[in-house]
């Protein structure tokens, strides 16, 4: 390890095997020497603890503590108004979509039409040139389910199409645009194959090309999603009739009030409260802090893409006045707290996960088994997220660590009679002899709850805010140096686990 030397006022020059591939500061190797010297710890210490600001020398980079006054100016106003300018055109066109649909005396193929439009245009306002690369997998995708010599094979068809499409997009084209467009289209690719396997099992009778450009390019969910079904989207845009009611202005508020608090937290509030944290507990609460500002931005384009699509009306409402399954994108408190790894993979994104249920693990599992249509659902999942290392690995870890826990879990419960499948019961009374609130079903439950915190933080410490990695898409050479920093112990963990769980089953 190189020299570490102390300047004046606090400024620290840094040796260069002190910073990983990125450019930043390796955690790791700074805790294990501030932990063999006391005295630069205290420094450290003092330096939190009155605020001041320490630079150091040269060119490298590297602060300390905002004060909340820093954080207000310097990161929530910027934040905020950057997010409202950049989706303000979005929510235009949503309300517009909205004002269409309630005013239309019938769902007319002109409204499909203003909805396709609307669509292009907001696609063109977020990726301008890079919007060819959706147009084009649109173009050739809507002549696919057009055409009736295909429909009998049609579903095998699009998929194909979609996976070679998405894999050519992969090699094609430059890192910077392909991650510009991923999102999008993903989304595309969803609706395009969920749609195809619908017609090809006639739960879906027919449509029309005005009908199918509306459903692919609406507003509403083309930027951000969620998928819905295309029958879903059609009863939606039919049924909406007359003035804006209660319920729906409601819930538009508490999806705009949410996804502010998510952003705010996920960019500026965690690094202001939680550096104090991470500095004291080493490289596993810089893991969890890094992890949980990532979820949170997952969270606020969650909550903002239920806010686009009601904005667009398309959403419907349970009997409570909540949104139902479709419209419902995701479950922070079971992410955030999880009863298990298997409510994290179901919570993280609930219409994808019903996709991917209905779609590719239920026609697997029947002539697989579980496990291979467990392995097939990540797989596709990856598949639909790009030819991405960082994904790929984790999203199959995942699911080796949910069908380890599951399996676990469920032997657990069999064997003691205990309240501790992965899923709470659904019965009331529990049918365990020992309920979910016995000590021992409690015990074991929090037990895993910590556990699926730990394998979190160390799944999610690579999807860090490194502008570069953002923008290209994260490398393989970044997901293994973040996992090395932890010495890979979260798959050593799962890895016993398993081996554990094969001996007492």
């Amino acid at each position: 390890m190189g020299e570490f030397s102390l300047l004046d006022d606090y400024q620290y020059a840094f040796p260069e095997d002190f910073y990983d591939e990125t450019g930043e500061i390796d955690m790791q190797k700074l805790m294990e020497l501030l932990e063999a010297n006391p005295e630069l710890m205290e420094q450290f210490q003092e330096m939190y603890e009155d605020d001041d600001t320490y630079l150091p020398a040269d060119d490298y980079v590297y602060t300390s503590l905002p004060t909340l006054q820093d954080t207000y100016t310097d990161c929530i106003l910027p934040n905020m108004s950057s997010a409202l300018e950049s989706i303000a055109p979005l929510l235009a066109a949503c309300v517009l979509c909205s004002i269409i649909t309630r005013c239309s005396t019938s769902t007319r193929p002109l409204s499909h039409i203003l909805y396709s439009l609307l669509g292009l245009l907001v696609l063109y306002r977020f990726f301008q040139e890079n919007i060819l690369i959706l147009v084009m997998y649109t173009t050739i995708a809507c002549g696919l389910i057009q055409s009736k010599f295909l429909r009998t094979r049609l579903a095998v068809i699009s998929s194909l199409f979609s996976l070679v499409y998405v894999i050519a997009c992969e090699f094609l084209i430059s890192p910077e645009r392909w991650h510009n467009v991923r999102g999008a289209q993903m989304i595309l690719s969803m609706k395009v194959i969920s749609l195809s396997i619908d017609l090809s099992n006639e739960k879906v009778k027919s449509t029309s090309i005005p009908t199918t450009l509306s459903y692919l390019l609406h507003p509403g969910n083309v930027i951000f999603g969620p998928w819905i079904p295309y029958q879903y989207y059609i009863d939606s845009v039919s049924s909406l009739r007359g003035l804006l009611d209660w319920e729906w202005m409601v819930q538009i508020y508490k999806s705009c009030l949410l996804s502010g608090a998510y952003l705010l937290w996920s960019s500026c509030i965690a690094s202001y409260i939680l550096p104090h944290f991470t500095i004291q507990y080493g490289r596993w609460a810089e893991a969890y802090r890094e992890a949980q500002s990532f979820r949170f931005s997952h969270y606020f384009v969650c909550s903002l893409s239920e806010m686009t699509l009601l904005l667009s009306g398309v959403a419907s409402f349970s009997s409570a006045g909540e949104l139902t399954s479709h419209t419902k994108v995701s479950q922070p408190i079971n992410i955030e707290l999880p009863r298990s790894l298997v409510e994290v993979v179901t919570s993280w994104n609930l219409p994808m996960h019903k996709w991917l249920k209905n779609y590719v693990f239920k026609v697997v599992k029947p002539s697989q088994g579980v496990l291979t249509a467990i392995f097939a659902t990540y797989m596709a999942s990856s598949l639909l997220h790009g030819l991405n290392f960082q994904l790929a690995a984790v999203l199959l870890s995942l699911g080796f660590y949910s069908y380890t826990e599951h399996s676990l879990r469920h032997t657990l419960a069999n064997t003691f009679n205990l309240c501790v499948e992965a899923k709470k019961c659904l019965g009331n009374p529990c049918p365990h002899r020992y309920g979910h609130y016995d000590k021992f079903s409690v015990m074991v439950n929090v037990s895993f709850t910590c556990l699926a915190m730990y394998h979190l933080a160390y799944l999610g410490v690579m999807f860090d805010t490194s502008e570069t990695e953002q923008e290209r898409g994260y490398s393989m050479l970044h997901t293994l140096s973040k996992w090395e920093n932890l010495g890979y112990s979260s798959h050593m963990v799962a890895l016993c686990t398993y081996c554990f769980y094969w001996l007492i089953k």
